[in-house]
């Protein structure tokens, strides 16, 4: 894949959900609510608005999952949650484009899981005919988040690294951790751990005897360094300080 994939040439604002109305199962380790997700698409033909730089807003409500995606064009007039084979022949059962407050195309699809490969048609205004396309998405949360404390006024904190592919190793991923003395992190303080290949930071000056909490979440900046996507936090994980 090369880099025009993020300079995108048609609009999707996707909130997945079945063409059906059945949503699908989120996993059980995903809360409900609002996450930016990191979108990964496998044609060329079909691309993410480029100011949403590969992103999208994931949903989780009652265990279902649904997604917000945009396209820069409006060459798509609708989807469907599978293959071209299956796709209808008139607009009934397929997921119709909306236009939203900036002018660009929504959908809604489903999203049966994170981080697997998903099909999903679109149809093309201009030659009346469906494509096969792949996508897939993901939260890009830091695994396996651990804290201990082998000093005092110490701790050392490590996590599992985030996988990008070459496109998005080139804007400059990286992480945010946050800790502080509150289980909901608020007042907590947020380092910036700029390399993505970093697994592991060293927090000094802490007091001892304190039950200190931490959480990280990745970043990753768009191509021409002007914003920076901040994904889901992980999960928060607490230590004794020695």
């Amino acid at each position: 894949m090369k880099i025009s994939r993020v300079k995108t040439a048609l609009c999707l604002t996707a909130a997945l959900a079945v063409s059906s109305g059945a949503l699908l199962p989120a996993s059980a380790a995903v809360k409900d609510g609002t996450y930016l997700a990191n979108v990964s698409l496998h044609n060329q033909m079909f691309r993410i608005y480029e100011e949403d730089n590969s992103t999208c807003r994931l949903t989780v409500k009652n265990g279902r999952m649904t997604a917000l995606i945009r396209l820069n064009g409006t060459g798509y007039d609708r989807l469907y949650a599978g293959t071209k084979e299956n796709a209808p022949a008139d607009s009934a059962g397929a997921i119709e484009a909306v236009t939203d407050g900036e002018g660009l195309c929504t959908y809604r699809v489903p999203v049966k899981a994170l981080d697997q490969e998903m099909n999903l048609a679109a149809h093309s205004k201009k030659y009346d005919r469906w494509y096969d396309r792949t996508l897939s998405f993901s939260l890009k949360q830091p695994g396996s988040l651990r804290a201990v404390s082998p000093k005092k006024h110490l701790a050392k904190v490590s996590w599992k690294k985030v996988d990008w592919d070459e496109i998005e190793a080139a804007q400059k991923p990286g992480y945010e951790l946050q800790y502080g003395l509150k289980k909901n992190l608020k007042g907590g303080k947020t380092l910036s751990v700029k390399k993505a290949g970093t697994t592991v930071k060293t927090i000094r000056g802490l007091k001892s005897g304190k039950k200190y909490y931490f959480r990280i979440r990745s970043t990753r900046q768009n191509t021409a360094g002007t914003k920076t996507a901040k994904f889901a936090w992980s999960s928060v994980k607490a230590v004794r300080v020695r």
